[in-house]
């Protein structure tokens, strides 16, 4: 792939579930523990007057995730085909860019 990948997570859809952490950690074959996208707790924000706590999962290593983007017929990564909140997305760059202008709420975006 010649175009850079980018991960978009919908951060009021996620619900810290770990179907993508897992879905990473067994693609890729890791030990336990090991893992290329791992599921974070972010800081409580205040979002419309409430304090909210969001969940995310985050790459640690985007050229891993390239691999399994490119490796995909459908161009998706298996930890975006996992999950079920349709929160997570893992595509060539500038559908990801797309996706999050078009989102128009809280999310987490990692080029």
């Amino acid at each position: 792939m010649s175009e850079k990948v980018g991960v978009l997570v919908d951060l009021e859809m996620c619900v810290g579930c770990y179907a993508c952490q897992s879905a990473c950690t067994m693609k890729n074959q890791l030990p336990v523990g090991k893992t290329y996208l791992r599921v974070v707790n972010c800081k409580p924000e205040r979002v419309d007057g409430k304090l909210k706590m969001f969940m995310s999962p985050v790459p640690n290593n985007l050229e891993r995730c390239a691999e399994c983007v490119d490796a995909a017929e459908d161009g998706r990564g298996p930890c975006a085909k996992v999950c079920l909140a349709s929160a997570l997305d893992i595509a060539p760059a500038s559908k990801i860019l797309a996706e999050a202008e078009l989102l128009g709420r809280h999310c987490a975006l990692y080029l």
